[in-house]
């Protein structure tokens, strides 16, 4: 779960029970009552106060465990998620009532929704309010005349396509109608257009609903950016499908406009990345050699070959980027979910973090704010680190076939960031050795395990190869 789900929960009981809910989702370990309490940034007697209720509240088959030396332990079917209770609490959400309403047209006072609601008007003032964190994220505000966003078009649209996919990630039905929904399958499956099924049907479902209101856009937007020949046949089938099922004509700016959200959140490869490269060149030939001092800046720890690669495979992150700036976006809903794995997929993220700050400063005029520096430092990491793989060395004495499942154990768990090895040759040099007997005197960093191997150990050994604090 995410801040943005969370910030729909104007009951801080209720926000506590789905956090603890979501710790305790661990595949059946414990989690001590001090550790909750720190995360929740209360008191233990609050935690056990809290998962008191909380048991009421489970589904049958679901129990909380809770031992005095170990903590607190969630049993639940593993064919089982969160997702019914975490639905059953958006539901009653006062924010998710209102928004849903919103976004229907249905416009009421404060002292109608007061009545609505059945909670007092400074109760319902005070969520309000306290929501006005997100809604300044995303550039728009209350009116409170009668109850309704203002802001521009585009913002309230983006602020819509993420709210239904966050709390559509709960419900077991799709937002689209089923016959268009099986229609769009079926044409993302016969495509090579990659984008998640359910955010494209955000899009499609805020975008239809509002024009279909005559809310339209302010501004004029132009052919932003260019998708390649298959990528631009599978938007106007898209299009296509979309004006047969609703039986309309769909106007150029719309076009433009999806067309704009559809980028955002396409899958990006860089066998496009000379496409962007060149368009970004026709389109603003400053911030082209701005994006080329980037990629300078880094040339000192790669090959030129990687350097190039490194340029091809940015370039559609950095677009974006632009785009999210240029319309005023918030960014950071796509950013949340990668803090999550910074300490595994981001070693040395806070070094390129500060260069590209630098690089923002003096080759870019300070263009992008903070969450666009964090976002485009991401990738960047993510892309380097792609390329330093440890080398590891596995020693083990025991059965062939016991080798075979240790290795495919390490193979399976650190094949991404190593390149493991079964035996050495012409003196090969090696960053760490996992073995299972004593070895003589080695440069390498040694990793001693039992004839098993055991997960924890292999979660361990993992931390320490990727540096992870």
């Amino acid at each position: 779960m995410n801040q943005f789900t969370y910030n729909l929960i104007h009951d801080k009981f209720i926000i506590r029970k789905m956090i603890i809910l979501n710790i305790l989702d661990n595949g059946r370990k414990f989690v001590s009552s001090n550790y909750l309490a720190e995360q929740l940034g209360c008191t233990v007697r609050t935690i056990s106060t809290d998962i008191s209720q909380l048991k009421e509240e489970l589904p049958q088959n679901w129990e909380i465990h809770g031992l005095t030396n170990k903590g607190y332990i969630l049993i639940k079917p593993l064919t089982n998620s969160l997702s019914t209770l975490v639905d059953s609490y958006l539901s009653s959400s006062t924010i998710c009532k209102i928004m849903l309403k919103i976004f229907k047209n249905e416009f009421y006072t404060m002292e109608k929704w007061s009545q609505l609601l059945y909670i007092n008007k400074s109760t319902l003032l005070n969520n309000l309010k306290e929501y006005n964190n997100i809604l300044d994220n995303n550039k728009l505000s209350w009116n409170f005349r009668e109850l309704q966003l203002t802001g521009d078009e585009l913002n309230i649209r983006y602020y819509y396509c993420v709210f239904f996919y966050f709390i559509h990630k709960y419900k077991d039905r799709q937002i689209l109608p089923d016959e268009l929904g099986k229609r769009i399958k079926l044409l993302l499956n016969k495509s090579n257009f990659s984008i998640d099924f359910e955010v494209l049907s955000c899009i499609i479902y805020v975008s239809i609903h509002r024009w279909l209101n005559k809310y339209t856009y302010e501004k004029v937007f132009y052919n932003a950016f260019q998708f390649n020949n298959s990528h631009m046949n599978f938007f106007n089938k898209l299009i296509e499908i979309i004006e047969d099922y609703y039986k309309i004509k769909i106007s150029q700016i719309e076009c433009n406009a999806l067309k704009l959200f559809l980028f955002f959140e396409m899958q990006n490869k860089s066998d496009h990345g000379m496409l962007y490269l060149k368009y970004l060149y026709e389109l603003d030939k400053e911030l082209y050699y701005s994006y080329l001092e980037l990629i300078d800046i880094f040339k000192s720890r790669m090959s030129i070959g990687k350097k190039e690669e490194l340029c091809m495979r940015l370039i559609p992150y950095f677009f974006k980027a632009n785009f999210y700036n240029q319309y005023n976006l918030a960014i950071n809903y796509v950013l949340e979910p990668l803090d999550m794995y910074k300490s595994v997929l981001l070693k040395g993220y806070n070094q390129n973090y500060n260069l590209v700050s630098r690089w923002n400063k003096k080759f870019n005029n300070t263009r992008f704010n903070s969450d666009e520096i964090k976002f485009i430092s991401t990738y960047i990491t993510i892309i380097l680190n792609s390329y330093i793989k440890k080398k590891v060395l596995l020693l083990y004495r025991g059965t062939d076939a016991a080798k075979e499942v240790i290795y495919s154990k390490l193979k399976k768990c650190l094949g991404e960031y190593v390149s493991i090895h079964s035996e050495s040759r012409n003196n090969a040099k090696f960053d760490f050795i996992i073995t299972n007997f004593q070895q003589e005197n080695t440069n390498s960093i040694t990793f001693f395990i039992s004839d098993s191997l055991c997960d924890n150990t292999i979660k361990i050994i993992k931390e320490n190869i990727l540096d992870i604090k």
